[in-house]
């Protein structure tokens, strides 16, 4: 029996054990299914319940997850919730088995599967419990990464497209995934441009540049042609924006309980209303509270993300202590 057949039985069995562990977290979870963006989810289902591809937004969250889950759920009911954490169990399972892939490629064997382990433990299982993009996204977004890592090795053209293809798709289902690609694209054309000098020497040194655009120029026409259906939905649905609540306001707010009641709404007609001096900017956020303030933040933020990654909270301790207060505590069973 070779490595790789015994690395597949191992990655099936992992992803068997995080589909059942998934459901037996889900027969205990005492959390309120509508959570969070639950309830946005269940509308944004229903909503698009008749549309045939997952272009569509309310202009936050984007359809994709919701578009793969009507085979499984209800796309209105309120059963939408009790059958939307069995496909998010199942959606575990097969991003174990295509992450476990995408590892042994760039990776040892025994480094794939301790990554696969720690991704269906450390972040599979307990996002299934949550109605929430990032149950695909992420899955995604690390499929994008690994593409990125191996068109970087050697500036290969259908890597780079590969990558196009899997960020768009990451897109469709969080567009956060913007800057990462923003980062690629400069990172491969500095990549090929590297290697195109080497190759050709000085003399060829305006053909090594143009050559060095292409990798990169195949990234983003790939991810344009993928993502253009959404950003044309959103142009024309929100007067000339690709997106409508602008929810990076809210980092520039002191604390979670001000943001929920004066700022849950951040689309440019409700920040338009607002006085200057009340909008949620880096500007205000700066006067208010002054630029060491801002380190401060910074820097506790970075440590304590640092102290989860070694150390993860319960996540009822952590929603109770750091998010929400001791109010929105009964989130998973102690």
């Amino acid at each position: 029996m070779t490595r790789s057949v015994i690395f597949y039985l191992f990655l099936a069995a992992l992803a068997g054990l995080t589909i059942v562990g998934s459901l037996v977290l889900s027969s205990r979870n005492q959390m309120d299914p509508a959570f969070g963006d639950g309830e946005s989810y269940r509308l944004l289902s229903s909503e698009f319940s008749d549309t045939s591809a997952p272009f569509g937004t309310d202009g936050v969250r984007n359809e994709l997850y919701t578009f793969l889950s009507r085979a499984f759920v209800g796309t209105g009911s309120r059963e939408f919730f009790s059958q939307i954490r069995l496909f998010n169990s199942c959606l575990a399972g097969a991003s174990v088995l295509l992450l476990g892939a995408a590892f042994l490629g760039t990776l040892h064997a025994v480094d794939a599967i301790l990554l696969s382990w720690f991704a269906a433990l450390g972040l599979l299982i307990p996002l299934t419990q949550y109605v929430a993009a990032e149950n695909i996204f992420l899955t995604l977004f690390a499929l994008s990464s690994v593409m990125g890592a191996l068109a970087l090795r050697g500036g290969d053209l259908r890597y780079a497209a590969a990558t196009g293809l899997v960020t768009g798709l990451a897109y469709l289902a969080k567009p956060s995934v913007a800057p990462a690609l923003g980062i690629f694209l400069v990172c491969i054309t500095l990549r090929c441009l590297s290697l195109e000098l080497r190759r050709a020497g000085k003399s060829g040194a305006m053909r090594a540049v143009v050559r060095a655009g292409v990798p990169a120029l195949a990234a983003l026409v790939v991810t344009l042609l993928v993502v253009s259906p959404r950003l044309a939905y959103a142009y024309g649905r929100f007067d000339g924006q690709f997106s409508y609540n602008h929810s990076s306001h809210v980092f520039w707010v002191e604390d979670w309980e001000k943001c929920t009641r004066l700022y849950m709404d951040c689309s440019p007609a409700a920040l338009a209303r607002m006085a200057p001096e009340d909008r949620p900017t880096a500007e205000n956020y700066l006067q208010r509270n002054g630029f060491a303030h801002c380190v401060k933040r910074l820097f506790s933020g970075v440590y304590l993300r640092l102290r989860q990654l070694v150390l993860p909270a319960n996540p009822a301790s952590f929603l109770r202590s750091e998010l929400f207060g001791a109010e929105r505590s009964t989130v998973l069973p102690v």
